[in-house]
């Protein structure tokens, strides 16, 4: 009976392993993710558009803005993405006369589960950390104008 438990705690710790493995690297590589526009302190207006890429295109990207007066994300609408990686979506910074001269945050999250956040969900800052969420991005910080 002990080597059967043994050999299950065994068992199981590289199974658990094996995910954590799995979640730094996807086929092989370390996932990059990135955004590529708009730059740290750039200014934006209440619409802009963020793009950037990812290492591995079979995944889900995620763009999260923070307005940075509250403590809550916002999930943007699903970014459009090409076969090399490179996608990009068009953003809500506040509402049209809410957050001028306001800045906020941007962050891009990765997963293999294409359901995990849907268009307008709001996430408490900083963002939780759940399983699903096999990368993120460094933080982009923007000042809305008009």
């Amino acid at each position: 009976m002990g080597k059967i438990i043994k050999t299950s705690t065994c068992l199981l710790t590289v199974f658990l392993l094996g995910l954590i493995i799995s979640n730094l690297k996807i086929h092989g590589e370390e996932l990059k993710l990135n955004i590529a526009e708009p730059k740290d302190d750039a200014h934006v207006g209440w619409r802009a558009v963020v793009k950037g890429t990812i290492s591995n295109p079979e995944l889900q990207v995620f763009v999260a803005i923070h307005p940075m007066a509250t403590d809550k994300f916002w999930i943007q609408p699903i970014p459009n993405m090409s076969a090399d990686g490179q996608w990009k979506v068009y953003c809500y910074f506040g509402e049209p006369s809410i957050g001028i001269g306001e800045p906020f945050e941007i962050i891009v999250i990765a997963s293999q589960n294409k359901n995990l956040f849907k268009e307008g969900q709001s996430l408490p800052s900083p963002l939780p950390n759940k399983p699903q969420i096999i990368g993120r991005s460094n933080p982009v910080t923007v000042i809305r104008d008009k």
